[in-house]
């Protein structure tokens, strides 16, 4: 059973691998720092990156600073009409691990930002130190 499965067929229990820091108590609106680990480890490179960079701007981040940030990134460059298409993958993801409408990063489309709850933001920067602790457990 995949690591994946088994947080989505069972979120409480145990996950397969991984750290077993990663609390299965819940952060908002369903989310546990397990449903976020996962969420970022079978997310597409670019866009766990899209998620640090998010992330690390505790509070708003506006589309327009996401957008321009990586069309100059020297490592994940990302083109400005190809971001949307990016993070697809971490939606693609966030409907395998749970049923729940909200989405982690939240977003406003009248401000064009991405508005992380503070707990869920807090919950990702753990999830993505995790991962950077566990490279084998990423996708590819």
């Amino acid at each position: 059973m995949s690591a994946l499965r088994a947080v989505r067929d069972d979120a409480a229990g145990e996950p397969e691998r991984g750290s077993s820091r990663m609390r299965a108590v819940g952060l908002f609106r369903g989310w546990t720092e397990r449903h976020l680990f996962y969420l970022v480890a079978q997310a597409r490179s670019g866009a766990r990156e899209v998620l640090r960079h998010v992330v690390d701007q505790d509070g708003e981040a506006p589309f327009d600073h996401v957008r321009a940030h990586f069309a100059q990134h020297p490592v994940h460059p990302i083109a400005a009409g190809r971001l949307r298409g990016t993070m697809t993958s971490i939606d693609a993801v966030r409907r395998q691990i749970t049923p729940t409408a909200y989405k982690p990063l939240g977003h406003d489309p009248e401000r064009r930002a991405y508005l992380p709850d503070p707990r869920t933001r807090e919950g990702l920067r753990h999830a993505l130190a995790e991962a950077s602790e566990h490279p084998a457990l990423l996708r590819e």
